[in-house]
């Protein structure tokens, strides 16, 4: 890793009274995210901001992070963390929905790489908090919203990183299919040796040229092994550029 880089602070969210804190499955996808040739880099539904900060921390220096979030509380939380961190002259708050966001309406302009870990539940209880359901349920922002942007606003070429359920898989990637898209990387992810994957994260190729070759089978990646914070290797080695202190 750089000299320059940071190490990663956990931050929570205070949405309207509801403490949003940063879960290991967003970790995770943070340090797995692919930044390189990135010049401009887009974090859809940025929450608190840390994802796209993981990403920027990886990419060049002259790398650029615009977040985009439609939620008042977390958008202003985002912004605190943007200002605070040492890459905030590389950052750009966009408040309000991705789907106003879709090149030439507001003026964005294309982009390498765009991140989310999005609202992905659908059909699943709901929480007394409107903060808390747009970051959770996919009613403000479908599947078909997020690809339908994404192939407007990316270079040719450049890439969607997603993590989702693992029982939305094969929705995600049919889907992706009919916009243009092709995997170019796939990793499911299991909280315990031995136990089924529960996420699945992936890097669609939009118009893939010849310098991409399409992944036709997913790779697998363990947190943990059989007791608690008994980490696996790859798991480890992959968080830590951003953790200062391991427990277990």
């Amino acid at each position: 890793m750089p000299a320059e880089t940071f190490h990663f602070k956990a931050f929570s969210v205070d949405q309207s009274g509801a403490a949003m804190k940063v879960g290991s499955d967003g970790c995770v996808f943070g340090a797995w995210v692919g930044v390189n040739a990135c010049e401009t880099i887009l974090d859809l539904g940025t929450g608190n901001g840390y994802l796209g900060l993981m990403a920027l921390q990886r990419a060049s220096k002259t790398c650029r992070l615009i977040g985009v979030e439609i939620e008042p509380g977390a958008a202003k939380q985002t912004l605190n963390n943007y200002t605070a961190s040492k890459f905030s002259a590389q950052t750009q708050l966009i408040p309000g929905r991705f789907q106003d966001q879709e090149e030439g309406r507001q003026g964005l302009e294309k982009v390498d790489l765009i991140l989310s870990n999005p609202p992905f539940y659908r059909g699943k209880p709901r929480s007394s908090v409107e903060a808390r359901n747009l970051a959770r349920h996919d009613d403000s922002l479908t599947m078909t919203d997020i690809l339908r942007g994404a192939a407007q606003l990316l270079k040719p070429g450049g890439r969607l990183a997603t993590v989702w359920p693992i029982d939305r898989e094969l929705e995600w990637m049919g889907l992706a299919k009919g916009f243009g898209f092709t995997p170019t990387r796939w990793t499911r992810t299991s909280p315990m040796k031995g136990e089924e994957a529960l996420r699945v994260m992936s890097e669609l190729t939009l118009d893939v040229t010849s310098d991409c070759t399409p992944i036709k089978a997913p790779e697998t990646l363990t947190l943990e092994r059989w007791k608690s914070s008994d980490h696996e290797p790859a798991y480890r080695a992959l968080l830590t550029p951003y953790f200062r202190n391991w427990h277990g």
